[in-house]
């Protein structure tokens, strides 16, 4: 009877499977992988929640900056679109990536609130208010009551967000975030032509 271990073939297959070397190799050839998977991720989710806390704190600094005015200018409009773009920095929210929009909300009663003038910049994005037009009635989210008579600077920011690392397999996605501040020299914020 033939031993099968007196066979080349299986000499050399015994003696492949008992051999260690490489095989650290190959762990680490497995594990980068994984590895660098997971660190296009964290940077991904990084970019992501930046863009987040830049896009809140464009709200917040429009709305802050309208609510210190008395009256609103052609230029102070532009100044506030400016403003905007050098906070929103690493990202661009100018042209078809992003809008910022401007309403200036009086309490006709204790429910019922009206936007006395809108104004939307910096952007194109083909987005509307959430909180409504000018001239009609607000949709204020929940939280944000005020009593007659009442006025409020609302400011909403939308942005586009472009995945870097993966951008067929995640796509696009829209950011909004919005603020309200009240007037601080008068109740009214008229608009000058």
């Amino acid at each position: 009877m033939l031993r099968l271990s007196r066979v080349p073939f299986f000499r050399k297959l015994t003696r492949f499977g008992r051999d260690q070397r490489g095989v650290a190799a190959m762990e680490f050839a497995i594990l980068a992988s994984v590895l660098t998977l997971a660190m296009l991720g964290g940077t991904e989710l990084s970019r992501y929640t930046l863009m987040h806390q830049k896009m809140d704190r464009v709200s917040a600094s429009v709305s802050n900056m309208v609510a210190q005015s008395s009256t609103m200018k052609p230029a102070d409009f532009s100044n506030m679109w400016g403003a905007a773009k050098e906070i929103a920095k690493p990202f661009d929210i100018a042209d078809a990536k992003g809008k910022v929009i401007i309403s200036f909300i009086v309490a006709e009663s204790d429910t019922v609130y009206r936007i006395q003038w809108q104004r939307s910049g910096v952007g194109t994005l083909a987005e509307n208010s959430q909180l409504g037009t000018e001239g009609g009635t607000a949709t204020m989210p929940p939280g944000v009551t005020m009593k007659q008579g009442d006025t409020i600077v609302g400011v909403e920011v939308y942005a586009l967000y472009s995945a870097f690392v993966f951008p067929e397999l995640i796509g696009t996605g829209l950011v909004y975030h919005r603020s309200f501040d009240q007037p601080r020299l008068n109740d009214l914020i008229t608009i000058e032509p």
